[in-house]
C-alpha cells in the first residue's frame, strides 16, 4: 500500500498519476446502489453513477492509484475483496486524517511552481489558496452528476495537475479522464483545502490524531 511520501515524490519528479479515493460514501453508493444519498447529502446516486464508481474501483492502469479505507475506517469490509490484488493500492485518507498537515504543506510547496487546474464546487474561492490556480472549472455543489456529459468533454494538457473536489463524482471523472490523458496528473483532493476555499474546517482537520486514535501503527503515514 503506497503512502503519502510516494505521491509527494511523484509530484516533485513531475511523473503523472491519477488518484481516486473510495471511502465510506463511495462504497455505500456501490453497495446500496440507486437512490442512496452520500453522507453530506450532496449527491443522490443513480444507476449510472453507481456503476461508474465500481468501474473506477476495479480499473487497472499504470500510475492509476486506488485509495481504500484502512482497517479502522473500513466502510464495509468488501473493499479489499472487490479490488483484489492490485499493485497501485493506497489509502482513501492518504491526504487526510493524520496525514493532513504534512500533505497540505507538501502540496503547497510543490504547487507554487506548477500549473494547476481546479475542478470543484462553485462556492470554492481558489483565490484564497497559497498557490496559483491557472484554470478553475466550477461544478454544482449538489447533484453535480447531472452535468457529467459536459464535464466528460473537458480537455487537459500534458503536464497539468488537476485537483478535483467534487464529492463522489470526482472518482468516475478522474477515472475517465486519466484513460485519455495519461500525461496529466489527476488528484481526488476531497475537502483537503476546504478551510481555505470555503472557510470550513472539518473535525479531523482540527484534531487529526483524534480520528486515528484507534489505529495502533498509523499504517497510512
Amino acid at each position: 500500500m503506497y503512502k503519502l511520501d510516494h505521491f509527494l515524490k511523484l509530484l516533485r519528479e513531475k511523473k503523472p498519476f491519477a488518484y481516486v479515493s473510495i471511502a465510506d460514501g463511495e462504497m455505500g453508493a456501490i453497495l446500496k446502489g440507486e437512490g442512496y444519498t452520500t453522507s453530506k447529502k450532496y449527491q443522490v446516486i443513480t444507476k449510472e453513477l453507481r456503476d461508474r464508481l465500481e468501474e473506477a474501483l476495479l480499473y487497472r492502469q499504470d500510475n492509476y492509484y486506488v485509495g481504500i479505507c484502512c482497517d479502522q475506517w473500513r466502510a464495509s469490509g468488501k473493499e479489499k475483496e472487490m479490488v483484489g490484488e492490485y499493485e497501485n493500492l493506497t489509502y482513501a485518507w492518504v491526504f487526510q486524517m493524520i496525514n493532513w498537515h504534512k500533505a497540505l504543506q507538501g502540496f503547497i510547496n510543490i504547487f507554487k511552481d506548477k500549473k494547476t487546474v481546479w475542478v470543484g464546487g462553485q462556492d470554492q474561492d481558489v483565490n484564497k489558496l497559497p498557490f496559483k490556480v491557472s484554470l478553475q472549472i466550477g461544478v454544482p455543489n449538489t447533484e453535480a452528476w447531472d452535468i457529467n456529459d459536459r464535464v466528460s468533454r473537458l480537455a487537459f494538457n500534458d503536464g497539468d495537475i488537476v485537483l478535483v473536489s467534487a464529492g463522489c463524482n470526482s472518482v468516475p471523472w478522474i477515472h475517465y479522464w486519466f484513460k485519455k490523458y495519461k500525461k496529466t496528473t489527476f488528484i481526488d483532493i476531497g475537502c483537503m483545502f476546504d478551510p481555505m476555499t470555503r472557510g470550513i474546517w472539518r473535525r479531523f482537520q482540527l484534531d487529526p490524531k483524534r480520528y486515528c486514535r484507534g489505529c495502533k501503527n498509523h499504517e497510512c503515514e
